[in-house]
C-alpha cells in the first residue's frame, strides 16, 4: 500500500494519533509556563507543533497537487485563515479589555506593539526588533508573548505553499526528488541557529527567528515529502511503530530534564527534537494500531488535542491575569485555576467560534453568509481602535511602576529600588490618608550600577534568572536615568526611599571589570553609588531614607540566602549615610527579627516567594514605614 496516495479528496483522514501529538505539546508548553518542575523542557512542545505543521501542511498540499495538478494557493489561504484568525481575535479583543482594566500604564505602550504584532502575525519579529527576552524572569510579562509562534507558523503558511508549487512545477510534479533538499534546508536553519548563538548573552534571537526556527518546519515537510505516494511494507510499519516509540521517550525525556538555556539545544539539539518529533509522527501514521499509535488515540488525548489551538491561545493569557497576587494562592491551587480556566475559555472559543466557522455552521441561512466576515472585520476593527487609541496606550504621562499617585495629600512619597520595591508599591493601604506614592522601582535593576554575575545553579529558576541578567548589560542604568527624572519632575516628592539589596548580593562587572563582592573594589564602588543616588534623588534639601537590606531565605540563588552578606550590605549602609543628608531606617529590623528571616510577624504572612512581600505583608511594612518618612519630611 502507498502513503499519501492521492485520493477523491486532498483531505486527510482524521487520526486520532496525531491530535494526541498535539496533546502532548500543549501540555508541555501549559506545565512549562506554568514553572512546574517536571516540565522544564516543556517549550520544546512548540517544536512538536512545528514538526507536526510541517508534516500535515505539506501532506495536504502534495494530495491537492496530486488530485488537480496543481495547488490552489489563495484557497489554502483562506482556509488558514477561517480556521486559525476567529479564535485568535478573540483572544485580542480580551487581551485589549484586560489591559483597560488591569495594566499598569508603563506597560500599555509594549502591549500595544503586541497587539498590532499578534493581528499581523508578525509577534516574533516585532519580539525581536522591541528587545523583548522570552526567558525574561523579572518585570510584567507581555500576554502575547507566546503568540510568537503562531507568527511563524503563519509565515510558513504564507510562504511554503509558493515555494512547494515551484518546486513541483520544476520537476514535473514528482515530489521525491526534493526530500534531499528540504532536508538540507533544515540543516541550513539549524547552522544558523548554531552560528548565530551567543552562549552568554540572550537567546531570543535565534529562539524566536523564523529564519533559524524553520529546521523544525522543514524536518516535518522533508518527512511528508519522503512518505508521499511511497510504498510502504508491513515490516517498514512495524519498524516506524518501534521508532515511534523510541520518539515519544525522547521528547518525554527532554520535556522533563532539557532547561531553555542549554547551549546543546542551540547547537543542534532543536534539530534533534525535530527528528525526534517526525519519529513520533511517523509511528503514528504508518502503524496507527500499536505502540504510539494506539496509545496516543487514547482518550482523553485526542480531545485535548482537538482543543489544543485554543489551550495555547488561552493559556498565557490566562496565566498573567489569574496570577498568585490576584487570586491570593499559589502553587497546585494556582495551577489547578489556571487550568480550569483556560479549559473552559478554550472549549467555549472552539464550540461556539472555532468548530461552526470550519464546519460551515453559519453559512445558512443565506444573509449568514456575511456573518463571519462582518464579525471577522468587526473583531480586527475593535482590536485596531483599541490598540491605537485611548484604551490600549494613550501617553505613558507617569514613571514606570507607578502604581498610586494618591490624592493630593501631605505626604508625596518617591519609592525607587527593584522589584522588591516595585511590589512593595503596590499594596500601599488605603487607611494611610494623605500619602501620594510614586513608585519608580524598576524590576530587574539594583541601585548599584553593574551587571550582577549569577551563578547558573542547579534549579530551573536560577537558570533563567541568571540568564536573564546577562541578557541586560548597561541596561539599567539609562533606566533609572528616565525613571528617577522623570518621578522627581512630576511626583515632587516630600521625601524619598531607597530599597536596594536583591542584586547588591553577586559580584559584578563594572566598565568591563568584574569586582567580587566583598572585596574592597567592590564595597567602594557600592559605597560610592549609594552616595550618589541620594545626591541625585535628595538634589533641592529633600530628605532621603535608605532602607538596610532585609534577610532573604529559599531563593534560586543561595548568595541571597547568605546571612552574612546581609549583615555586610547593611554595614556598607550605615558607612554610606556617614557624612550624608541620607538617613538610615533599618527595614531589616522590623520585618526580620534579631535578623532572622520570618515566614509571618504577629500573625502576618509576609513573603510570597523568597524576597517579594505579600500585599498584606507589604501593607505591614508601609504602616511602620511611613511614620519613619513623616518625620522625616518634618510633617
Amino acid at each position: 500500500m502507498r502513503i499519501g496516495q492521492a485520493s477523491a479528496s486532498p483531505h486527510l483522514h482524521y487520526q486520532p494519533a496525531l491530535d494526541g501529538i498535539r496533546a502532548v505539546a500543549v501540555v508541555s508548553v501549559l506545565l512549562y509556563h506554568a514553572d512546574v518542575a517536571i516540565a522544564g523542557g516543556g517549550f520544546l512542545g512548540v517544536d512538536l507543533f512545528f514538526a507536526l505543521s510541517g508534516y500535515l501542511v505539506t501532506t495536504l498540499l502534495l494530495r491537492e497537487h496530486a488530485n488537480h495538478g496543481g495547488i490552489a494557493v489563495p484557497a489554502f489561504w483562506a482556509r488558514r485563515l477561517r480556521r486559525l484568525l476567529p479564535a485568535l481575535l478573540l483572544v485580542l479583543v480580551a487581551v485589549a479589555a484586560y489591559a483597560a482594566l488591569a495594566v499598569e500604564a508603563s506597560s500599555l505602550p509594549s502591549l500595544r506593539g503586541d497587539l498590532l504584532a499578534s493581528l499581523f502575525y508578525v509577534q516574533n519579529w516585532h519580539l525581536i526588533f522591541s528587545d523583548q527576552s522570552y526567558f525574561a524572569a523579572f518585570a510584567d510579562p507581555s500576554p502575547l508573548r507566546h503568540v510568537w509562534s503562531l507568527a511563524i507558523e503563519e509565515q510558513w503558511y504564507l510562504l511554503w505553499p509558493l515555494a512547494l508549487s515551484g518546486m513541483l512545477r520544476l520537476t514535473g510534479g514528482r515530489s521525491d526528488v526534493w526530500t534531499p533538499v528540504v532536508a538540507l534546508a533544515a540543516v541550513g536553519s539549524a547552522v544558523l541557529m548554531a552560528v548565530w548563538f551567543d552562549p552568554i548573552g540572550d537567546p531570543s534571537r535565534v529562539y524566536y527567528g523564523t529564519d533559524t526556527r524553520a529546521q523544525t518546519l522543514l524536518a516535518g515537510a522533508a518527512l511528508a515529502l519522503l512518505l508521499h505516494n511511497r510504498e510502504v511494507s508491513p515490516s517498514i510499519r512495524r519498524s516506524a511503530g518501534i521508532l515511534g516509540v523510541q520518539g515519544l521517550v525522547a521528547v518525554l525525556v527532554v520535556v522533563a530534564f532539557a532547561a531553555d538555556d542549554d547551549e546543546w539545544l542551540y547547537r543542534g539539539g532543536f534539530l534533534a527534537v525535530a527528528l525526534a518529533g517526525c519519529l513520533l509522527v511517523a509511528g503514528s501514521v504508518l502503524d496507527p494500531q500499536r505502540w504510539v499509535g494506539r496509545l496516543l488515540s487514547s482518550e482523553p488525548l485526542p480531545t485535548i488535542g482537538r482543543l489544543s489551538y485554543g489551550l495555547y491561545l488561552w493559556h498565557w493569557p490566562v496565566y498573567v491575569a489569574v496570577d498568585a497576587d490576584r487570586l491570593g494562592t499559589d502553587g497546585p491551587a494556582l495551577l489547578a485555576a489556571r487550568l480550569v480556566l483556560t479549559a473552559a475559555v478554550s472549549v467555549a472559543s472552539y464550540e461556539l467560534v472555532e468548530l461552526p466557522i470550519r464546519m460551515g455552521r453559519l453559512r445558512k441561512p443565506p444573509w449568514s453568509r456575511v456573518r463571519p466576515v462582518v464579525l471577522t472585520c468587526g473583531a480586527i476593527v475593535v482590536t485596531a481602535v483599541l490598540a491605537l487609541a485611548g484604551t490600549v496606550g494613550g501617553d505613558d504621562d507617569e514613571v514606570g511602576a507607578v502604581v498610586d499617585r494618591g490624592e493630593q495629600g501631605d505626604l508625596r512619597v518617591l519609592l525607587v529600588g527593584s522589584s522588591v520595591g516595585r511590589e512593595l508599591g503596590k499594596d500601599l493601604p488605603s487607611g494611610l490618608d494623605g500619602v501620594a506614592l510614586t513608585n519608580a522601582a524598576i524590576a530587574g535593576c539594583g541601585i548599584v550600577p553593574g551587571t550582577s554575575i549569577i551563578p547558573k545553579g542547579d534549579t530551573w529558576a536560577s537558570r533563567r534568572l541568571a540568564n536573564t541578567i546577562a541578557t541586560r548589560p548597561g541596561a539599567c542604568e539609562p533606566l533609572r536615568e528616565e525613571e528617577w527624572g522623570r518621578a522627581l519632575r512630576e511626583g515632587a516628592p516630600d521625601v524619598v526611599a531607597i530599597e536596594w539589596g536583591s542584586y547588591e548580593v553577586f559580584d559584578l562587572i563594572v566598565d568591563g571589570e568584574t569586582l567580587p563582592w566583598g572585596s574592597e573594589a567592590w564595597d567602594r564602588h557600592a559605597i560610592d553609588a549609594l552616595r550618589a543616588t541620594g545626591e541625585r534623588l535628595g538634589a533641592g534639601d529633600t530628605p532621603v531614607a535608605l532602607l538596610t537590606v532585609h534577610c532573604f531565605e529559599g531563593g534560586p540563588v543561595p548568595q541571597r540566602d547568605d546571612p552574612a552578606r546581609i549583615v555586610h550590605l547593611n554595614e556598607l549602609a550605615a558607612e554610606a549615610v556617614e557624612g550624608t543628608d541620607m538617613t538610615l531606617v533599618d527595614l531589616n529590623g522590623a520585618v526580620c527579627p534579631g535578623g532572622r528571616h520570618v515566614a509571618e510577624l504577629d500573625g502576618v504572612p509576609l513573603y510570597r516567594d523568597s524576597i517579594h512581600f505579600t500585599p498584606e505583608g507589604a501593607a505591614a511594612v508601609w504602616r511602620w514605614l511611613v511614620p519613619e518618612l513623616r518625620t522625616l519630611a518634618g510633617r
